[in-house]
């Protein structure tokens, strides 16, 4: 196990010298990440392609029940160099009741909605809000960015999140993006994350929380937590219970496509 620990070290150390130094990232803090990497599943994590989660997802709205929904979602990594300069390389197809009439698709830095009548661009200030999110998300992080991309990994100290002993270390990315990460002290699990972002209109600071539990190991050594708990300004706004992961199902492309562009329905109520 030590063995592979100072390997997954060796691998971090090697991503973050692949661009010149911002600044000196702390020994321990390097650790630690190298051992979540490892928790998490090492190399067999970071060669996750696609990704399928299902269960049942709720919304809240001033920490009260708003909906509730049968949920599917599907998720694939493209080479990030296959993103929009800027853009969060990724793609995410979220499908919602057991007959996925409707559902939500996220293109690198696009987000729509989609229902039988067709699609509409989701606006920019959400689709922002959604971009910003995926940058700062541990996993995506992981997947995507920690390889590629210089990394300041700053040491922040112990706590107790949950009743669980954990110990957080701070991510800082080329853009000085935080990421704020505990993870558990003993099996180094993600526990949570938290970031700040600016209110769009008043620029005031909201702090952005995620928090994960119930990790299973899904295939090949990969650990995946079956529960997500998202905050915003200190109130629940997401919790999502999966029951079933499948890792690198095949996906076809029309998965990742908008419906023929006759079915904007923004344009066809503009043709009215």
């Amino acid at each position: 196990m030590m063995i592979r620990v100072l390997c997954a070290i060796a691998i971090l150390a090697l991503f973050t010298a692949a661009t010149p130094a911002q600044g000196v990232s702390s020994p321990k803090a390097e650790a630690i990440l190298a051992q979540t990497l490892e928790a998490l599943g090492g190399k067999s994590y970071q060669s996750i392609h696609t990704l399928e989660e299902k269960g049942r997802a709720y919304s809240f709205r001033r920490d009260k029940l708003v909906g509730l929904a049968i949920i599917r979602i599907v998720t694939e990594y493209p080479a990030p160099e296959k993103a929009p300069a800027g853009a969060p390389a990724i793609l995410e197809h979220q499908y919602y009741g057991e007959k996925e009439e409707t559902s939500a698709l996220t293109l690198y830095d696009r987000a729509f909605d989609i229902t039988y009548r067709g699609y509409t661009p989701v606006d920019e200030e959400t689709t922002a809000r959604i971009r910003e999110g995926r940058m700062h998300n541990f996993f995506y992080i992981l997947r995507q960015r920690l390889p590629r991309e210089k990394y300041i990994v700053e040491y922040i100290g112990t706590d107790i999140i949950r009743n669980q002993p954990v110990v957080g270390i701070r991510l800082v990315d080329p853009d000085f993006r935080v990421t704020e990460l505990w993870v558990h002290r003993e099996t180094k699990l993600p526990i949570r994350q938290e970031f700040t972002r600016r209110d769009p209109k008043t620029n005031l600071p909201i702090q952005e929380v995620t928090e994960w539990d119930k990790f299973r190991d899904v295939g090949g050594g990969i650990q995946w937590p079956l529960y997500v708990l998202r905050e915003s300004r200190g109130q629940k706004t997401f919790e999502m219970f999966t029951s079933e992961v499948t890792v690198n199902p095949p996906v076809k492309a029309a998965v990742f496509e908008l419906p023929n562009a006759a079915q904007k329905v923004s344009e066809r109520k503009r043709k009215k």
